[in-house]
């Protein structure tokens, strides 16, 4: 796991939008068709976002919560 630690405030926020961004376009997709990003299916996704909160919550930098 990278250690987000190292990211400025403004690529940790970038990066966890990211993440919601992708969920949801992984949400929208029709129950028929293969997920573009498989949010939900790979749990380095899951690891990722928790790393991200974690850090911004640290930093006090306000985020929505990604809901899974």
């Amino acid at each position: 796991m990278v250690d987000v630690g190292n990211f400025s405030d403004g690529g940790i926020k970038k990066l966890h939008d990211a993440v919601l961004d992708a969920l949801d376009k992984d949400d929208k997709t029709p129950p028929n068709q293969d997920k573009p990003y498989g949010v939900r299916q790979f749990p380095d996704w899951r690891q990722w976002s928790d790393a991200l909160e974690a850090e911004l919550q640290k930093r006090k930098i306000p985020f929505s919560k990604v809901k899974w």
